[in-house]
């Protein structure tokens, strides 16, 4: 039971993508259920080239590597099916190098797991056709962000990591003593009813209450950053074509 518990976490890395596509009835004892919840790579994407601040003809390219990346990761339900099979093939497979001390077939193996995965191959391909549209600053940018988020499960904007930003801008005392009142009412609103709140709705009222302590100039730099900061929603995932006869 332990050994199935460790493969379906495994797998998960590179099932995911398949499984959100068409969710099959579970095979080998393992369910969408038992997965992760893993960013889905357009969204992790796009969030990637926020952080770039790409122009108006780098965005318009973006967008058509986004449709290439569509065409390329469609499957049918048949397909998303052997293609899980094959996943957990290939995770016996390594395990049984590791267990015999098979260091580079394991290795080997890994590799070809990771390959494997529709959406990782399309994120690869995405990059690799994005970068010559990039000038060197973006190059490192999207270099360092791809591998910041690798295998990130998590990409959301998080309220600590707004009251760091604006304490980090440069606020007279007076704005300060506001900032304490806001992250003060903040609380109070959270602790109460106000927590039942959609979380975009209670990242909103804050990022527009810290605007208000803000001067003009303040406000739009506090406020481009956050835009930066918060993942568009995911994507709705593409419906698998019906199981040939």
């Amino acid at each position: 039971m332990r050994r199935l518990v460790f493969a379906a976490y495994a797998i998960a890395i590179v099932s995911a993508p398949l499984l959100a596509q068409s969710p099959p009835s579970p095979v080998g004892g393992i369910s969408a259920s038992d997965m992760p919840k893993l960013i889905p790579p357009e969204q992790k994407l796009r969030y990637i080239c926020k952080q770039l601040e790409l122009t108006d003809e780098q965005r318009q390219h973006a967008e058509g590597l986004f449709a290439i990346m569509h065409a390329e990761t469609q499957m049918t339900a048949d397909e998303t099916r052997d293609r899980l099979l094959e996943v957990q093939a290939t995770y016996q497979e390594m395990l049984d190098a590791r267990s015999k001390g098979e260091k580079e077939r394991e290795e080997q193996l890994r590799a070809h797991l990771k390959s494997l995965a529709p959406g990782k191959a399309a994120e690869r391909r995405f990059v690799e056709g994005l970068i010559p549209a990039l000038d060197a600053k973006q190059q490192t940018l999207l270099k360092e962000w791809t591998a910041r988020l690798e295998n990130a499960t998590d990409i959301s904007l998080k309220p600590v990591e707004i009251l760091r930003y604006v304490r980090s801008m440069n606020l007279s005392a007076a704005q300060k003593e506001k900032l304490t009142g806001v992250i003060q009412e903040f609380r109070t609103y959270v602790a109460g009813p106000g927590a039942q709140a959609e979380e975009d709705a209670l990242l909103d009222k804050l990022i527009k209450d810290i605007g208000a302590v803000l001067d003009e100039d303040q406000r739009k730099t506090f406020e481009r950053e956050m835009s930066k900061r918060r993942p568009d929603p995911a994507p709705k995932p593409a419906q698998a074509s019906p199981p040939t006869p």
